[in-house]
């Protein structure tokens, strides 16, 4: 009998972990069986009707009001928050509160993103196949500044966009870009400016505005004191003129500019001894140097005066040589 009595023991002990094992599985079985699963947001309205279902609701509020904003239940994200307003537990108010807050912002984001996605997939869309118009362009100069002026159009005296939109512009070291949508005669276009500078300039230091209607400016930085001989650097497509009012403004100082920069560069040469037998080289030196001041002197007269003088020189030089043709031709005669 005592090999049996310990084989029952030995068997029961065998058992016990058997019999826990198919315990927790009944238990995580029946757990499993009373957990909530709505398929709908009309399913779990009707479930909260119920106190049963409603007390298994918010035990577990934060877990369903994520599963309300990820759905879009929001009527029934709504009725959450006023049962865990009305409920005795404290603390569960305030969880959800903050939870609807950082919910609600993610789907914010989500939603700004959309909308910026779509409105630049239609502008996308829209400026296929537009016509491309490099703009015309007005310029002019002061020591340290580049002026320009844009205009809508193919040519400066030409008609063109009154309106544009989505102006975009980029300004470098060594390029001015601009790119705007218009109509003109009822066609959408689009506008571009991709100019190549003759020197570079500093961009942090350089704007542009919308001007008159059609029209934009651009001011730009030139990184040192300088006169430029032209505008682009490079061949451009663009139809570039003066720009003859801020010329006119900026010619004083531009021409005093040139001025104190030619006797930097006089007091900064070295002077050196003429070598001998250069008569010949000093007078065409001497020639040189007087028809320069000449040509300043012309330069500085006001510019109706400029316009009369040929006419006026002409007409001086007519009544001389009459004059003199007179003179000789009256000495010859003799008295009788």
């Amino acid at each position: 009998l005592q090999p049996n009595s310990h084989l029952a023991a030995h068997r029961d002990t065998m058992r016990r972990p058997v019999v826990f094992i198919v315990y927790g599985v009944t238990i995580a079985l029946l757990t499993a069986a009373e957990e909530l699963h709505f398929r709908s947001e009309q399913e779990l309205l009707q479930g909260l009707e119920d106190a049963a279902v409603e007390e298994q609701v918010m035990s577990k509020s934060l877990h369903w009001m994520r599963l309300c904003t990820s759905q879009s239940w929001w009527r029934a994200a709504r009725l959450v928050v006023l049962k865990a307003k009305s409920s005795a537990k404290p603390g569960i108010f305030e969880l959800l509160d903050t939870e609807v807050r950082l919910r609600t912002n993610d789907v914010k984001l989500e939603a700004d993103q959309l909308m910026a996605f779509v409105e630049e997939t239609s502008k996308e869309h829209g400026r296929q196949g537009l016509d491309e118009v490099p703009c015309a362009l007005q310029w002019a100069q002061n020591s340290s500044t580049i002026f320009l002026g844009v205009k809508y159009a193919s040519r400066w005296s030409a008609p063109g966009a009154i309106e544009v939109a989505d102006v975009s512009v980029n300004i470098t070291d060594t390029t001015f870009s601009l790119a705007a949508f218009g109509h003109h005669s009822s066609i959408r276009k689009r506008y571009v400016v991709d100019l190549p500078l003759f020197a570079p300039i500093v961009p942090e230091s350089s704007s542009w505005s919308s001007a008159s209607v059609g029209r934009a400016t651009a001011t730009l930085q030139k990184q040192g004191p300088e006169k430029w001989p032209k505008l682009t650097g490079a061949k451009s497509k663009h139809p570039v003129t003066s720009w003859l009012d801020m010329e006119e403004r900026w010619s004083d100082e531009l021409r005093s500019f040139a001025s104190d920069s030619r006797e930097k560069k006089k007091k900064a040469a070295p002077e050196a001894a003429p070598p001998s037998g250069s008569s010949g080289s000093e007078a065409r030196r001497l020639q040189i140097s007087w028809r320069k001041k000449l040509q300043r002197w012309w330069k500085k007269l006001p510019k109706p005066l400029r316009k009369v003088a040929p006419w006026l020189l002409l007409g001086v030089g007519s009544f001389l040589t009459g004059y003199a043709i007179f003179v000789l031709c009256t000495r010859d005669e003799k008295p009788s």
